[in-house]
Order: C-alpha cells, then sequence, then structure tokens
C-alpha cells in the first residue's frame, strides 16, 4: 500500500508541474472510486492507483466500466512512468 501511495503522491505532483490539475478524489461511503481526476486542457483522465502487485477489487472493476460506458478516460495505473505516459508527459 505504500508503494501505491507514493505512485499516486509522485504522479500528482508531476502532472501539477506540467500544469495539470490534479485532485484527490474521495466519496465518503461509496467504495470502488477511482482515487484521481486530471484535467488539463478539457481533457479530463480519471485514474486508479495499485500497488505493481495490487488486485483491482470486484468494485473497482464496475466502476470503471460506468466510466467508460459513459466516454469516460479512465486508467489503472501501476507505476510512476505509466502515469507520466498517461497524461502525455514526457521528461
Amino acid at each position: 500500500m505504500a508503494n501505491e501511495k507514493k505512485i499516486e503522491r509522485d504522479s500528482a505532483r508531476t502532472a501539477e508541474v506540467h500544469g495539470w490539475l490534479a485532485k484527490k478524489f474521495t466519496t465518503p461511503g461509496r467504495r470502488g472510486a477511482f482515487d484521481h481526476v486530471f484535467i488539463k486542457g478539457g481533457r479530463v483522465v480519471w485514474i486508479e492507483f495499485k500497488d505493481p502487485d495490487g488486485e483491482i477489487s470486484a468494485l473497482q472493476h464496475v466502476e470503471y466500466d460506468k466510466l467508460i460506458e459513459h466516454g469516460a478516460d479512465a486508467h489503472f495505473c501501476y507505476s510512476y512512468e505509466q502515469c507520466k505516459e498517461i497524461l502525455g508527459i514526457h521528461t
């Protein structure tokens, strides 16, 4: 879990340096919601950060399917580098 938090924190900081609005997303009383939403230039990206060895829960699969069904840009992210790739950050 600690690695997941580090990936999430480092990704959000880097995204902000590159002009993204990075917001931690919480929904009290509702499990399965994605961790972060990133916004830049009209693009909205939902990311669920996972430890490289972490598993996606059934509720997270349901949430992902709902987001995709509604046309959202949603991703499961297992590394800092993967997040940069999703957001188009090249450093």
